[in-house]
């Protein structure tokens, strides 16, 4: 991740889109569109619902902070087994963010955002702290945001917790 980050970031935030005459799909659901009715050439902004972060939708810049927020999003999505948006859930649950927003990591209720197939084979330590690292992520501001590099290595810390209790020990 770190790597398609850092080493084609140019590539990456989409300086070849002149080439393209059609949808560049970027991970986590962003994507654009090449529209030529003249030179230069005009960008249409897009984004799915739930992986765009604010700064993209509202100055439509993909950064790799942009990345980070999808990314941020992810996490949440692996940790609840849950999709960004989910209609057929009760109104109160259909947008994932809002959701996990109501059982902050700290709390006593955190644990119920957890994907319950897991039957508490997990470290609730490991758990609690890739949702601080998905909150970073998901900053409003897009310079309050860590970077990739950062949050691979909070991964790595977060992932040293072994114990499959699903408890805080």
């Amino acid at each position: 991740m770190c790597k398609l980050h850092y080493s084609n970031q140019l590539n990456f935030l989409g300086l070849h889109i002149a080439k393209l005459h059609g949808i560049l799909n970027a991970p986590y659901g962003a994507s654009h569109r090449a529209v030529r009715h003249s030179l230069p050439l005009q960008i249409q902004v897009m984004g799915t619902y739930g992986y765009a972060a604010p700064d993209y939708v509202q100055t439509g810049h993909l950064t790799t902070k942009s990345d980070v927020w999808s990314f941020g999003v992810v996490m949440y999505e692996i940790l609840t087994a849950r999709r960004s948006v989910e209609k057929k859930r009760p109104k109160n649950e259909q947008k994932l963010l809002e959701w996990v927003r109501r059982h902050p990591a700290d709390s006593e209720q955190f644990s119920e955002i957890i994907d319950t197939r897991l039957e508490g084979r997990y470290s609730m330590r490991g758990a609690r702290k890739i949702a601080k690292l998905a909150n970073s992520c998901l900053a409003k501001y897009a310079k309050n945001r860590p970077t990739m590099l950062e949050v691979v290595e909070r991964l790595k810390l977060a992932m040293q917790h072994k114990e499959l209790d699903g408890q805080d020990v």
